[in-house]
């Protein structure tokens, strides 16, 4: 299991930075000869309605209905499961509907463990042709490298680095907080009083009894 800062989490987030500004240099290419494959982009239309408990539609899903949006299929952008595989192999032109069930932990409630039926539009279909990793391209993304092995080197040195920095502020403001508590609840407040005298933050010894 990989926790925040560890080797392996540094080492997923430099492939992903590495991934991502690859992706930036990449140029999208109008595709009309096969379908749509995980990594392109399109231009769709979607809707999205409730099965009824009888198999028929219901109403529409607030928030699901989309004219034209542009559909980035790399990297994790598509969330729900089940609609990338779905979508999968269509061409412009294509309509397709099919049936998914959100999650239970969706982030919107509203629509948590509740069938649905899409229909997906696909109008334009882009293919993305990515650069040749070259020493050039690798000063690009990560100024002052020489090779593409120095520019992924000095991204994971940076995200280790920030890691660190991280962890070090935390570990400050938790050590701070607990100073805190521990000073006040050591220390009496500027006016707390007892039955037997009165106790103040500038006499820190022990409260004397008003009693003779």
């Amino acid at each position: 299991m990989q926790s925040p800062g560890d080797d392996a989490t540094a080492q997923y987030d430099a492939d992903k930075f590495w991934n991502d500004a690859l992706k930036d240099q990449s140029t999208l290419r109008v595709v009309t000869d096969r379908g749509l494959v995980s990594g392109d982009a399109a231009v769709v239309d979607i809707e999205a309605v409730r099965v009824n408990d009888d198999g028929t539609d219901g109403a529409a899903l607030q928030g699901m209905q989309q004219k034209a949006f542009q559909l980035d299929t790399d990297g994790g952008n598509i969330k729900l499961p089940g609609l990338l595989e779905n979508i999968v192999g269509m061409e412009v032109g294509d309509k397709k509907s099919f049936e998914i069930v959100f999650p239970g932990d969706w982030p919107q409630e509203y629509v948590r463990n509740v069938k649905a039926k899409f229909t997906v539009t696909v109008s334009e279909l882009f293919g993305r042709e990515f650069p040749k990793e070259t020493d050039a391209l690798a000063e690009k993304i990560f100024p002052g490298s020489t090779s593409i092995a120095d520019a992924k080197a000095k991204i994971l040195d940076s995200i280790t680095a920030k890691y660190e920095y991280d962890l070090e502020e935390r570990s400050t403001r938790r050590v701070s907080t607990l100073w805190l508590v521990f000073a006040m609840s050591k220390f009496p407040s500027r006016s707390s009083k007892s039955k037997s005298g009165t106790c103040t933050r500038s006499n820190f010894s022990p409260c004397k009894s008003s009693r003779n």
